[in-house]
């Protein structure tokens, strides 16, 4: 159901939408009690309602809004403008193109932080096996048959919110329309007004006010241009489709290049298409680096729910390779790709010995020893030492990384512990207890220990 200004609305039942009131405040009813009782509670429950939402429209009514510099801050209710300066704020890291003089696309494909990859966690994080999906808004103007303007945005934001969308104010912020006007009050549902909320419906000795008239005639028209888009005056429509001089067609909008349209006009085609696509930040990072689903091993199924969590899984590693956030795993990705079947892949002896750990150990042990005896060795030295250690033993980490992603891992793909090829194999099985502590025993060790 599309319902206007439905963003507070729990439910679309007027009946169900009372429930927490009739059941769970201090004016609630139950099944115990008679008729008139139940009537008189929930008349006495709304009364009150009313009484503290008109005492809190009108203290807001007088109240200055200091925490935005818009210059609607004085007209709208706090939550109103709040939401109109949410988008304001988020329009700066969208991305524009003007395809024509009433033509303009708007979209923003940086919907995963950078910084997450450069943490390297694991990309078979349930967040990670979400899809996003990417979308790029068209925009234009229309004038309706009483010569009034709207911006006409396909988000349809403005219908369910009343506020205007962030791809309008990224519209108005590449017309470089002055920041003193670049926001007004008819843009914005009569619902936001703080008159509307102090004075909708008020009435004197049986007669409406002024004021409510006033609103009430604004709230039919907002219902009449109902999914025209935000209306603006005939002067901001002009700032708006203003055309440079010796316009050449596309007009690219501030922090947008030409890799980026080309992007935006890839997903948009895919949704014009005879057999319409979604495409979500896998599909463009794939197709920017050039890599088929096929490559990675996310093949097209015909229903999206067959799809196995080994190959999401395996995709979503994959995945993680192309992007240009990791070099790391981009490099790795570069090196497998010279091999074009599992056969190619190098073979190397996998012998896991205890002999040969056992003799390592020892051999710095006595290392170790030899140079805590030395009395001219200082803090410092045992110091650069122990960082020495941890650079030997994170490179050799890295080497393992590498090695398994090949033996026994296919194209790049990390087995998992416990599986062949994985390094489950560990010699450390021969290893000999001299005592097994077990209920049993325990107290014939205690027996030995005393008799010592």
């Amino acid at each position: 159901m599309d319902r206007k200004c439905c963003m507070d609305a729990c439910t679309t039942s007027p009946a169900e939408s009372q429930n927490n009131s009739l059941k769970h405040k201090s004016s609630n009813v139950n099944s115990r009690m008679n008729l008139s009782t139940s009537v008189r509670k929930v008349v006495d429950g709304i009364s009150d309602r009313l009484e503290r939402r008109k005492s809190k429209a009108d203290r807001e009514l007088s109240q200055t809004n200091m925490s935005s510099q818009a210059p609607t801050k004085n007209y709208l209710i706090k939550k109103g403008q709040g939401l109109a300066d949410c988008n304001f704020d988020a329009s700066l890291e969208r991305k524009s193109a003007r395809l024509g003089t009433n033509h303009t696309i708007s979209w923003n494909f940086e919907l995963t932080n950078d910084e997450v990859f450069e943490e390297g966690v694991d990309v078979k994080d349930i967040q990670f096996a979400r899809p996003k999906f990417l979308r790029v808004r068209e925009l234009h103007v229309d004038i309706d048959h009483d010569e009034k303007c709207f911006v006409q945005c396909k988000c349809g934001k403005r219908r369910t919110i009343g506020v205007p969308c962030i791809c309008f104010w990224k519209l108005a912020r590449d017309a470089d329309i002055p920041m003193s006007d670049i926001m007004d009050v008819g843009m914005f549902d009569v619902r936001w007004l703080k008159s509307f909320n102090s004075h909708f419906g008020q009435r004197f000795d049986g007669e409406y006010s002024r004021i409510a008239k006033t609103l009430m005639i604004a709230q039919n028209q907002c219902f009449e241009d109902d999914g025209k888009g935000t209306q603006i005056s005939q002067q901001y429509m002009d700032a708006l489709l203003k055309e440079p001089d010796d316009v050449v067609y596309p007009i690219l909008g501030k922090n947008t290049t030409k890799d980026d349209l080309t992007e935006a006009m890839w997903v948009l085609d895919r949704g014009k298409r005879k057999n319409p696509k979604a495409t979500t930040w896998m599909d463009l990072m794939l197709h920017t680096s050039g890599t088929t689903a096929f490559d990675v091993g996310l093949e097209d199924y015909e229903n999206p729910e067959d799809m196995t969590l080994h190959d999401l899984s395996s995709g979503m590693n994959e995945y993680k390779n192309l992007s240009e956030q990791n070099l790391r795993m981009q490099e790795a990705l570069q090196n497998i790709s010279q091999y074009k079947e599992d056969g190619d892949l190098p073979k190397t002896e996998d012998i896991r010995t205890y002999d040969v750990r056992e003799n390592v150990r020892k051999y710095t042990y006595d290392l170790f020893k030899s140079f805590n005896e030395d009395a001219k060795a200082r803090d410092q030295d045992f110091l650069d030492i122990k960082k020495g250690i941890e650079e030997v033993f994170e490179r050799q980490r890295g080497v393992l990384n590498r090695r398994h992603g090949k033996v026994g891992g296919g194209k790049g793909r990390l087995e998992l512990y416990g599986q062949e090829g994985g390094g489950c194999h560990s010699p450390l099985k021969k290893t000999k207890y001299s005592v097994k502590f077990t209920p049993k025993n325990q107290g014939q060790n205690k027996k030995r220990k005393r008799r010592k």
